[in-house]
C-alpha cells in the first residue's frame, strides 16, 4: 500500500509477480510504490506474487488502513495476502498501533492471520544521527505490537527490500531475514548521510536494531550488504520477537482455519474419544505437512 504515480487508479488492486511490467501497472514516472515493488521483486526472485494498492498523495495513515479493509473484503475471496505492508512513513506511535489494531480486527472479524510491516521515515536533512537514534527508538519504545515489523527507509527502499527477502522462495517461512547463506541484499538504495555530511555508521545501524527495528546489516571482512533481524515489536519475553517465529503459527493457523470450516455441523466431530482421536489427528496434519523436509537447489548446489 502507498503512494503510486499520478494517473494510476487509487483503491484498485493489482496482482504483481515477477514478470509484471511495473512501468504499466505503476506508471513511468517514479513513486513510492513502484520503488518498494521494484526492490521487492529483485529481491523475491521467481514465483513472487504481491498484490499492490495504491492511495492518494496525501492520504493519512487511516485512510490506508480503510484502503486495505476495503480490498481484504472486496478483492480477497479464495485466498489472501500473508502480510499488509504500509510503504506510507508512519509519523506517530499510534499510527504503528494503529496497523496492528487492523491485521488483529481481520483476525477477529473474518479469521485471517497478517501481519504488518511499517515503514518510517529515513533521515531528516535536518537530523543528525543521534537525533535520528532517539526519535525512531521514542517511536516504538512503548508499543506491544507482536504482529508489525517497523522499517525505517534509511535507504528509500528498505521496506520493499525486505518485504522481497521474506517472499524469496529460496528460504523458508521459518529462515530469519537476517540468514547470510540467502545472499546479499539486491538493489538497496544509495547510503544516507545525515545534516552533517556523516554516512550511515554501522554503530546507528545497530542502535536501531536494539530499539526493535528492521535494518540491514553489514559484517566486517564479510563482503556485501545483509539484513538484520525481522524484529517485531512484541515484548522481551514474547514468544515473537522475530518473525521467523511468527510467520510458521500464523501458516498452521490458516491451515487449520479451513479444516476446522470443513467439519462446521459434521456429526463424525462429536465428544466421543473416538471422535477425538481422529480430531487430534486431523487438525494436526497441516503441522505434520509444515515439519517435512524439502530439498531446494541454488546454483547447483542442493540445499535441504
Amino acid at each position: 500500500i502507498g503512494v503510486a504515480a499520478a494517473g494510476i487508479d487509487t483503491d484498485k488492486v493489482t496482482s504483481i509477480s515477477s514478470e509484471t511490467d511495473l512501468d504499466i501497472v505503476c506508471g513511468e514516472d517514479d513513486s513510492v510504490l513502484k520503488t518498494q515493488l521494484t526492490a521487492a521483486v529483485l529481491n523475491a526472485g521467481e514465483n513472487f506474487l504481491a498484490w499492490m494498492l495504491p492511495v492518494e498523495e496525501g492520504s493519512d495513515n487511516a485512510e490506508c488502513i480503510l484502503s486495505m479493509q476495503e480490498a481484504m473484503d472486496n478483492y480477497f475471496k479464495a485466498t489472501s495476502p500473508e502480510a499488509v505492508v504500509c510503504c506510507r512513513p508512519a509519523q506517530s506511535a499510534e499510527e504503528i498501533q494503529d496497523w496492528h489494531d487492523a491485521v488483529m480486527q481481520e483476525r477477529a472479524e473474518k479469521g485471517r492471520q497478517l501481519f504488518a510491516m511499517v515503514a518510517t521515515s529515513g533521515v531528516l536533512a535536518t537530523q543528525v544521527w543521534s537525533d535520528y537514534e532517539a526519535a525512531q527508538g521514542d517511536l516504538v519504545a512503548e508499543l506491544e505490537c507482536h504482529r508489525v515489523i517497523v522499517v525505517p527507509q534509511l535507504h528509500g527502499n528498505n521496506i520493499g527490500v525486505l518485504g522481497g527477502r521474506l517472499a524469496n522462495r529460496a528460504t523458508s517461512i521459518a529462515d530469519s531475514p537476517m540468514r547470510v547463506e540467502t545472499g546479499s541484499v539486491l538493489g538497496l538504495g544509495d547510503v544516507p548521510a545525515d545534516a552533517d555530511g556523516i554516512e550511515l555508521p554501522e554503530s546507528v545501524l545497530a542502535t536501531l536494531a536494539a530499539s526493535r527495528l528492521s535494518v540491514p546489516q553489514h559484517y566486517c571482512d564479510y563482503p556485501g550488504t545483509y539484513w538484520a533481524d525481522g524484529t517485531t515489536l512484541d515484548v522481551p519475553a514474547g514468544d515473537y520477537q522475530v518473525i521467523e517465529y511468527l510467520r510458521p503459527v500464523l501458516k498452521a493457523c490458516r491451515a487449520v482455519r479451513i479444516l476446522a470450516i470443513a467439519r462446521v455441523a459434521d456429526r463424525k466431530f462429536n465428544d466421543t474419544p473416538k471422535s477425538m482421536a481422529y480430531h487430534k489427528k486431523y487438525f494436526a496434519r497441516p503441522l505434520r505437512e509444515m515439519s517435512r523436509s524439502t530439498t531446494i537447489e541454488i546454483g547447483g548446489t542442493q540445499l535441504e
